[in-house]
């Protein structure tokens, strides 16, 4: 695997985005069911 091809900046974008779907699927499946019904 060719890991110097620009793959540094790529790995840290993998991250964060992988990081930020975690969340958004996590509160996504999570949050809905309680401010919700507070309302």
């Amino acid at each position: 695997m060719n890991s110097n091809t620009g793959q540094k900046g790529f790995t840290l974008i993998e991250a964060l985005v992988g990081a930020a779907v975690f969340v958004l699927i996590a509160l996504s499946g999570w949050m809905p069911y309680q401010p919700r019904e507070r309302k």
